[in-house]
């Protein structure tokens, strides 16, 4: 049997010395890639690793004292209405102001139209156009402030008028499909969570129609059972009100103040809603923010 040699005696080792065998070693090495180059916050302009958040790349230092705490935690029914909830708080004033004000007209119409019938036409015509347009100013009021920015009106206004055939086509589509589906409860149920972000979708990405239902059902692709957890801790209850409120005031006023009184308060009532959508929707993972 061939006698085992140490390393020390092995002819390489022999005629290299130990320094020179590790520098040898040392430049066989392949050499470390170069590090990142730091790019400025888009905040502070700051330079340091920055992450991406709401279409931003922040720093860690905006990414906590400027971006809203309800647009971070996980994806769990009580996290996200304690989120909705916040934000509403947030944006509840020029929310309710601007919602009063797109509805004016409604309230003007159904104090002096004499028959019922055209207020009720007038007013369900009137959200179907303009509602979705108000809406998607809402929504917008919620992106801004989930992003740490301010509320502008000029801004929401232009924006959701911009998006508003978007906003439209969508609003349609996602009706349509909740009241067919709804002839079997149990779809139509469904069709209602999936749809969830379908708006949020049409303001911000500009997707129309069927598109932007078909991405929001995809994206809630499992999460249904935590959207219903969010619906219950925000936007039934306040949907019970309005429909409890509306049913009180058929009696003592008449039919037509009352369908405009129910369609105002029903918008008011709205903004806890539109702002579970755009917690939803800033929390949901995707690519394309």
């Amino acid at each position: 049997m061939r006698p085992v040699r140490s390393v020390a005696d092995t002819p390489l080792r022999r005629r290299y010395p130990r320094c020179e065998m590790e520098s040898i070693a040392t430049d066989l090495q392949p050499a470390p890639p170069p590090a990142r180059p730091l790019k400025p916050c888009d905040r502070c302009g700051t330079f340091a690793k920055r992450r991406k958040v709401l279409g931003q790349r922040l720093c860690a230092e905006c990414l906590e004292r400027r971006v809203h705490p309800a647009a971070r935690g996980p994806i769990a029914a009580q996290d996200l209405a304690r989120g909705a909830w916040g934000l509403t708080a947030t944006i509840a004033l020029p929310a309710i102001a601007i919602e009063l004000v797109a509805h004016t007209p409604v309230v003007v119409f159904g104090l002096l139209a004499p028959n019922p019938t055209w207020v009720l036409l007038f007013t369900a015509a009137w959200s179907a156009l303009v509602g979705p347009a108000v809406r998607g100013a809402v929504l917008h009021f919620g992106w801004s402030a989930l992003r740490g920015r301010g509320v502008s009106w000029r801004e929401a206004v232009g924006v959701a008028v911009t998006r508003w055939p978007a906003l439209v086509q969508t609003h349609l589509v996602v009706s349509i499909v909740v009241m067919v589906s709804s002839l079997l409860i149990v779809p139509g149920v469904i069709a209602a969570l999936d749809a969830q972000i379908a708006p949020s979708i049409a303001l911000l990405e500009g997707r129309k129609g069927s598109a932007a239902f078909d991405l929001s059902k995809d994206r809630l692709r499992g999460s249904r059972l935590t959207v219903l957890g969010m619906l219950l801790l925000t936007a039934i209850p306040v949907q019970l009100l309005t429909t409890t409120i509306g049913v009180a005031l058929h009696g003592p006023v008449s039919p037509g103040l009352a369908s405009t009184v129910g369609a105002v308060l029903a918008a008011v009532l709205s903004v806890p809603a539109l702002a579970a959508q755009i917690v939803l929707y800033a929390r949901i993972p995707t690519t394309t923010r």
